[in-house]
């Protein structure tokens, strides 16, 4: 009887532990691949998800660090706060950048803000409002870990490719037992 409840209590755990890792999977999975595939152009309730890609915010945000900003308010924004914007002239057309307020001035027409990276020793052009997609408002730990992993091709087989292929032989393993169980039922039944 006792042994009965503990493989039941184990059979609990075991599929508790396949659903925690495949939801872990699916969602690592689905942030990374959708910043990807629709290039930060989508927000969901006003955050968005950007990897850093230069060394430009360092020792601040390292290359492959996950930021979720925030759509804001040009008002609120102040000396010190992380902005990601969309680039406009020179070397900055068409990139998403993220670095710091150093300068901001209020115009008839909005706002303007001179940003830098820490790094860096030149200011950027001056940026409008328009030009905002958000603020800084965290750095995610956990995402920018498995994004470094992802994008070394061996850590893409460890945290990717590795535990599909274990997860799906588990599955296959548990249905096989589970139609043996059934036969073997079905067999003492007869």
């Amino acid at each position: 009887m006792q042994r009965k409840r503990n493989n039941k209590f184990l059979k609990i755990i075991w599929n508790l532990t396949k659903i925690i890792t495949y939801f872990v999977l699916i969602l690592v999975v689905t942030i990374i691949f959708t910043q990807r595939i629709f290039d930060n152009k989508i927000s969901f309730f006003g955050y968005r998800i950007f990897t850093v890609v230069t060394g430009s915010m360092e020792p601040e945000y390292k290359v492959f660090d996950m930021l979720l900003a925030k759509e804001v308010d040009p008002s609120t924004i102040k000396v010190g706060d992380d902005l990601v914007y969309m680039g406009k002239g020179s070397d900055f057309e068409g990139k998403i950048i993220t670095h710091r307020v150093i300068r901001l001035e209020e115009s008839d027409n909005g706002y303007a803000f001179t940003t830098k990276g820490v790094a860096n020793t030149l200011d950027d052009p001056m940026i409008t409002d328009e030009q905002i997609i958000g603020k800084v408002i965290h750095r995610s730990f956990f995402l920018s870990l498995i994004n470094k992993v992802i994008n070394n091709p061996v850590g893409f087989y460890l945290l990717i490719i590795i535990p599909i292929v274990v997860l799906v032989v588990l599955e296959i393993i548990d249905y096989h037992n589970d139609k043996e169980k059934k036969e073997l039922e079905t067999d003492n039944e007869e």
